[in-house]
Order: C-alpha cells, then sequence, then structure tokens
C-alpha cells in the first residue's frame, strides 16, 4: 500500500469517526429527552464522545503535521514565485549592468557638450531599472 493510499484511509477513517460521533451524541439526547433517562447511559455516551473525539483530532493533527513537513520542504509543482523572483534579479542585475556600461563608454568617449556637464546631470546607477 502506497503512502498517499494509506494516507486516505485514515482519512476514510476519520470520517466514519465523525458519523459515528453523529450517532453517539444522537443517542445521548435521545436518552436525555426520555422522562426518566439513565445517567450511567448518558456518562457513557459521553465518555465514548470524547474519547471519539480525541482519536479524531489526534488523526487530523498527523495529517496535518505531515502536510506541513511536506508543503514546506518542497516547492508546489504549479508555484512560480521562485521563478518570477529569479527573473527580477536577472532583470535587475542586466539593466545594472547595461547601466554600467553605458556609464564606461560615456566615460571613454565624452562627446564635446557633454563634458562639462557630465558631472551635474549623472544619473544613479538604479534610478530607474524598469523591472515588470
Amino acid at each position: 500500500m502506497t503512502d498517499t493510499s494509506r494516507r486516505l484511509e485514515k482519512l476514510h477513517n476519520v470520517e466514519q469517526e465523525i458519523s459515528s460521533v453523529l450517532n453517539i451524541v444522537t443517542d445521548a439526547v435521545l436518552e436525555l429527552s426520555k422522562d426518566s433517562c439513565s445517567t450511567e447511559l448518558v456518562e457513557y455516551k459521553t465518555k465514548d464522545l470524547i474519547k471519539t473525539l480525541e482519536g479524531i483530532e489526534r488523526s487530523l493533527q498527523e495529517e496535518i503535521l505531515y502536510l506541513t513537513k511536506v508543503s514546506t520542504t518542497q516547492a508546489h509543482e504549479g508555484s512560480v514565485y521562485g521563478a518570477e523572483k529569479d527573473y527580477q534579479l536577472i532583470f535587475l542585475q542586466g539593466a545594472l549592468a547595461k547601466q554600467k556600461l553605458q556609464h564606461f563608454q560615456s566615460l571613454s568617449s565624452p562627446s564635446p557638450s557633454s563634458s562639462s556637464s557630465s558631472s551635474s546631470t549623472q544619473q544613479p546607477l538604479l534610478s530607474s531599472t524598469g523591472i515588470p
């Protein structure tokens, strides 16, 4: 039996336990609605209800813990967040490299009209990268 089918079987068992909880509650309410109810039977049903609810809670907590471990250690197949962040970083690095190259190109071949005003109109390297 694979891990997935075993986990699905556990969830199916939890579903059956939930339906048994409804039966236990129904029996307890029916007993309480009688004129001469048996307190022993109601106490037994209450203890059975608590025991069953604790089992359900334990099973669901195990499944939630498993899902938490799986979801935090492996990327979701449909998730593109990582790829988008990689693209943004690469785009930013490319834009920064382009600005530096343009800056070095302007330093290596200054034009006569921009030589006097080049220091006052220089743009910062990260002024506008245009990241989508």
